[in-house]
């Protein structure tokens, strides 16, 4: 049995503490700049004036406002190390201009935790709709064979070019996944699990599988995405193929990837068809006019409520009256004119052919759809979709209720990620412990600060989990070839953080590859801002030189990332390298914002001193744990090139 009702009670202790702590968050927003139109509205890209509490920001939606003008907004995208917020503005008909100076966004940060709340609710209210098998086996994982027969050796030699590429552990982890109802793949930095993942989405496709597709961020589900669009080109399928089998569920944040956003794919050939068949009815303009457009897409709307939906015969009595009252609406905006007499009233009733609109209205045409896991746990969409396999990229990040609600709308599941990675975050757990209330601050550890592989395995240490996966190799499979890091970067990996399980596979040079930059001539000062978070201006300082150094190497800016353990020290190198060098594309962030990102270059200023001492985030003797191992192995496997290392 799932444990729903914990789920929900570390919710709710997590939703109090918002309430409490966050109600109405507001951000400051400058320079913003229209990024383009999208489906139903406009997307605008802003800087965010401060960094705090911006880590928050991800996956929720709130309100813009503009001088004294306000809309409803979502995020689309938050880049944490370059203070930059892309929002989508919803049914906004005409953009608001190319450039806003400033602006507000107001944000409801409990508005995800009531939504996964009520969707718990609604699916242990009525569980026979869902797969609560898939679930189950996610908490106790075991050897469960899914469709074996169909893994035909003859059925495998139309991949064989793509199989061809794979190392060994790679093919034993891509068969798994087709073989077991559920598997989990961990792959450490740089072995391939985005590639393989776009090939088990690919085979399964073509079996005639439904995928669904997930991941906790939206850059994350749009590299997901470009995996799979890529297999299908290699296999030779042509453009127009693919966007008709596959859609990135709602927008899409890298411009490779907009073309397949499900708005867009929608709202594109939905524009074309209805032109095209008022056209054929005796239009005379190449174009139809935006309110008769907006009537045309409404009238789709209401035909796949009526014709689809199991709705009461009075509502539905009501719904067929108002498609009725559009229809004249329509046939006066069209009436014939002195310069179109042609057109004949009868013609003008518009009926909308379901076989050829309705299919863009719903998900139910894609064989597969790739969407963030909030948006499967929010979306109303989702709560009627089902697939046969749902694939989780970035699991260790995952947060457990999202989770587990996507896994209750698929047959099989596909955990893919790296449990050394950083677990998912919450804030209520601290709050509860000083207060008195451990039992509550247990629960909030355990459903949202634990990532599913230590979950399933019931690890508690890292160790363990080496351990649990060779116990379970059948269906637990770890990706032991790198290509990303030069040899002599991925033994210091290896051997520190891996058991020296991984070989290198890059072929890439070793010259210079670990610098190691000691500042102790410097006389490094370690203080504290007002907040406590830490920050030390002679590393700082240096940071700038050897930034400067990289340029004159001629490093592009963007290849270039800067690491620190705390934010008021990046808030502080930002400062001066924005001031000293005039340069915005060079990245500087947290190991938190870091994750899941990569550099050819990479400095990580550890940032500590003698003044005061390791830190708490990177001494595994205090509290964290061993949340000071992954730390450290996130911050020093972001480099694809060099890494150079800042420490007295």
């Amino acid at each position: 049995m799932i444990p729903w009702t914990e789920m929900k009670n570390a919710l709710q202790f997590e939703l109090e503490y918002i309430k409490a702590q966050k109600k109405g968050v507001r951000y400051n927003l400058s320079n913003g700049r229209e990024e383009g139109k999208e489906g139903n509205g406009w997307v605008y890209k802003f800087k965010l004036d401060d960094e705090k509490g911006i880590q928050w920001l991800e996956n929720t939606e709130g309100t813009l406002i503009v001088g004294y003008r306000k809309f409803h907004a979502i995020v689309i995208d938050l880049d944490p190390n370059a203070l930059t917020l892309t929002l989508f503005l919803e049914d906004l008909k005409e953009s608001l201009g190319r450039e806003i100076d400033r602006a507000t966004f107001e944000v409801d940060l409990s508005y995800l935790y009531r939504k996964m709340i009520d969707r718990i609710h609604q699916i242990q209210g009525e569980e026979s709709k869902f797969m609560i098998d898939t679930a189950e086996l996610l908490l106790n994982p075991r050897l469960c064979y899914i469709k074996p027969e169909s893994l035909n050796p003859e059925g495998f030699k139309r991949y064989l070019k793509l199989l061809k590429e794979l190392n060994q552990s790679q093919l034993s982890a891509l068969t798994a996944a087709l073989r077991n109802k559920v598997c989990f793949i961990w792959g450490p930095p740089g072995t391939g699990k985005t590639k393989i993942l776009g090939l088990i989405a690919l085979i399964l496709m073509e079996k005639g599988e439904r995928v669904l597709i997930t991941a906790h961020t939206n850059r994350a589900a749009d590299n997901a995405l470009l995996a799979i669009v890529k297999a299908m080109r290699e296999l030779g399928y042509e453009e127009k193929d693919i966007q008709r089998l596959l859609t990135r569920y709602k927008f899409a944040v890298l411009e490779e990837a907009k073309p397949y956003a499900f708005e867009e794919q929608r709202t594109r050939e939905e524009d074309k068809r209805i032109s095209q068949k008022a056209q054929g009815k005796g239009s005379s303009e190449s174009e139809l006019s935006p309110d008769l457009l907006a009537i045309l897409h409404i009238l789709t709307a209401l035909s796949y409520l009526i014709e689809n939906l199991q709705i009461p015969e009075e509502i539905k009595s009501k719904v067929e009256e108002l498609r009725e009252d559009l229809n004249k609406v329509l046939r006066e905006i069209r009436a014939p004119s002195p310069e179109n007499e042609t057109i004949e009233e009868p013609e003008l009733e518009i009926e909308i052919p379901l076989e050829e609109l309705i299919p863009l209205l719903s998900l139910k045409e894609k064989r597969v759809v790739v969407a963030t896991l909030t948006t499967v746990a929010v979306d109303n969409r989702f709560e009627n979709e089902r697939f046969d396999t749902l694939i989780v990229d970035e699991g260790s990040m995952a947060p457990l209720p999202l989770l587990f609600i996507a896994a209750c709308i698929a047959n099989r599941v596909v955990i893919i990620g790296d449990p050394y990675q950083l677990p998912p975050i919450a804030m209520s757990d601290e709050y509860l412990r000083e207060s008195g209330r451990e039992a509550e601050a247990d629960l909030v550890r355990k459903w949202l600060k634990q990532d599913i592989f230590s979950l399933a395995s019931g690890a508690r240490s890292l160790r363990d989990l080496m351990r649990w996966q060779e116990k379970n190799s059948k269906f637990v499979k770890f990706l032991d070839v790198q290509y990303r890091m030069p040899k002599r970067l991925c033994e210091l990996i290896s051997k520190h953080f891996y058991e020296g399980k991984i070989s290198d596979g890059s072929k890439k040079e070793n010259f210079e590859c670990v610098v190691i930059e000691d500042t102790t001539a410097l006389n490094p000062r370690c203080e504290h801002d007002e907040s406590g978070s830490r920050f030390n201006e002679k590393h700082a300082a240096r940071i700038v030189e050897l930034t400067r150094q990289l340029l004159d190497e001629k490093i592009d800016p963007p290849q270039i990332g800067v690491i620190t353990p705390y934010r008021a020290q990046r808030a502080l190198i930002r400062k001066l390298i924005r001031e000293e060098l005039g340069e915005e594309e060079i990245e500087v962030g947290t190991i938190h914002t870091f994750q899941g990102r990569e550099k050819e270059v990479i400095i990580f200023d550890l940032t500590d001193a003698e003044t005061l001492g390791p830190g708490r985030l990177l001494d595994e003797k205090k509290a964290g744990g061993e949340d000071a191992i992954r730390l450290l192995k996130v911050a020093l496997s972001r480099a694809c090139s060099k890494l150079i290392l800042l420490l007295p």
